[in-house]
Protein backbone atom coordinates (compact mmCIF):
# COMPACT_ATOMS: atom_id res chain seq x y z
CA UNK A 1 0.00 0.00 0.00
CA UNK A 2 2.83 2.31 0.57
CA UNK A 3 4.53 1.76 -2.50
CA UNK A 4 1.21 2.72 -4.18
CA UNK A 5 0.91 6.00 -2.46
CA UNK A 6 4.63 6.59 -3.54
CA UNK A 7 3.61 6.27 -7.05
CA UNK A 8 1.02 8.35 -7.12
CA UNK A 9 3.12 11.20 -5.38
CA UNK A 10 6.09 10.74 -7.60
CA UNK A 11 3.36 10.93 -10.86
CA UNK A 12 1.88 13.89 -9.41
CA UNK A 13 5.34 16.12 -8.22
CA UNK A 14 5.93 17.39 -11.13
CA UNK A 15 2.34 18.34 -11.95
CA UNK A 16 2.29 20.53 -8.37
CA UNK A 17 5.75 22.31 -9.06
CA UNK A 18 4.28 23.21 -12.52
CA UNK A 19 1.33 24.53 -10.71
CA UNK A 20 3.18 26.47 -8.42
CA UNK A 21 5.33 27.95 -10.69
CA UNK A 22 2.05 28.78 -12.75
CA UNK A 23 0.58 30.44 -9.31
CA UNK A 24 3.47 32.32 -8.85
CA UNK A 25 4.23 33.42 -12.68
CA UNK A 26 0.28 35.00 -12.46
CA UNK A 27 1.11 36.27 -8.80
CA UNK A 28 4.15 38.28 -10.50
CA UNK A 29 1.95 39.22 -13.32
CA UNK A 30 -0.88 40.86 -11.41
CA UNK A 31 1.44 42.74 -9.24
CA UNK A 32 3.47 43.98 -12.33
CA UNK A 33 0.50 45.18 -13.71
CA UNK A 34 -0.86 46.85 -10.26
CA UNK A 35 2.39 48.84 -10.40
CA UNK A 36 2.01 49.78 -14.04
CA UNK A 37 -1.02 51.67 -13.03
Amino acid sequence: MEGGIHNINKRFHPCIRLLIRYVSNAAEFIAFIHQGK
